[in-house]
């Protein structure tokens, strides 16, 4: 891996020999020239292996409410240009489209114990959070949401882990919640049967009262999981675990081994979303403008927008874009839209049907 010598701000040295010399426990620990995970520029941590550790799965999901015909099966339109981009770079991974008929009837058959949950929201993302949980779950493989590019063969990021999930834009965390990171849901891959998506499924069951809130069982719910999953309490979350020549992010991100069956890998930022999400701009701009004043995370934060912009153009690294298109918004109504078959974007689409089986 290349050395970060120019960014660190530690005696001109790099990275490594930073780690090397200093006894690091928290973020402000280390060098706000740092940011929050390396500067990389080298190909994602992978190992050559004719048997994936996640299947080669493409999970996406669009629920319209108690819709049991056949058009149960379309998307709207605008999600083409997005949907289309997998099976280009993936040909040779099954692709599985989940509808409301489809979801229900896996509920069924599977977690029953869910189904509460799933009839109760009248919100249709929260029906699809739970859905992108239990499917990867039972099935493993890659969930990616419809507004989400895919920019290059993903064979390789399922050769040395059995789950990733992926932190977003630093910006994003600490603009919404002044918190060091997110764990969006949004795009993850695990493993069948990960204890993490186990666990998920069981604290969503024991949801005694179904608000009709979007974001209920979404990114920060999430984020609450992944931290409990791997032990990490709130004075844990500024804690920092750099790991010798790697490209993860800084942050502390439990006791088991990154590569162990049951452990839960967290890539750089460089590789899937490092896009800041577009509400997010000018606040940043301005903050950025003069931030004397600021909290050590803020100033973290702007160094990193000083060294990197604001558009964060992908790499030839960069497997995945995320185009932020709202699709959780109540103000939408998606009904208006016009919809196409999601056979006429994809070839070959797996459909759960009402035998049990896929089509």
């Amino acid at each position: 891996m290349k050395d970060d010598n120019a960014v660190t701000g530690y005696r001109g040295t790099g990275r490594l020999q930073f780690i090397n010399d200093t006894k690091i426990q928290y973020l402000n620990d280390i060098p706000l020239q740092m940011g929050f995970q390396p500067f990389i520029d080298v190909e994602f941590p992978h190992v050559e292996t004719d048997v994936p550790r996640i299947p080669h799965n493409i999970h996406q999901i669009w629920i319209r409410h108690h819709n049991n015909t056949e058009t149960d099966i379309e998307v709207p339109e605008q999600f083409e240009q997005y949907m289309k981009t997998f099976p280009k770079y993936n040909p040779n991974w099954k692709y599985y489209f989940w509808t409301h008929r489809a979801s229900r009837k896996l509920l069924e058959e599977s977690h029953p114990e869910l189904l509460t949950f799933y009839d109760r929201t009248l919100v249709p993302v929260q029906k699809s959070d739970l859905m992108r949980y239990v499917v990867v779950y039972e099935f493993g493989g890659l969930y990616a949401d419809l507004d989400t590019s895919c920019l290059r063969s993903l064979d390789i990021v399922t050769t040395k882990y059995a789950c990733i999930v992926l932190p977003e834009p630093f910006e994003n965390g600490i603009i919404w919640e002044n918190i060091p990171y997110r764990i969006p849901n949004g795009v993850f891959m695990c493993r069948a049967k990960h204890p993490f998506l186990k666990q998920v499924l069981r604290t969503i069951s024991e949801i005694k009262t179904v608000e009709a809130r979007p974001t209920l069982i979404g990114p920060l719910f999430f984020t609450s999981q992944y931290r409990r999953y791997n032990n990490i309490s709130d004075n844990d979350v500024y804690r920092v675990n750099i790991i010798g020549d790697t490209s993860s992010p800084y942050f502390y991100k439990g006791e088991l081994p990154e590569t162990h069956d049951d452990a839960i890998y967290i890539p750089n930022t460089r590789y899937f979303l490092d896009q800041p999400h577009p509400w997010n701009r000018g606040i940043i701009k301005r903050v950025c403008e003069n931030p004397s004043n600021a909290t050590l995370i803020i100033k973290r934060m702007c160094v990193v927008y000083t060294r990197r912009g604001f558009n964060r153009k992908p790499s030839n690294f960069t497997f995945l874009e995320h185009a932020y298109t709202f699709s959780f918004d109540s103000e939408i109504d998606w009904s208006k839209r016009k919809y196409i078959p999601v056979s006429k974007i994809q070839n070959n689409v797996q459909s759960y049907n009402w035998t049990g089986s896929f089509t």
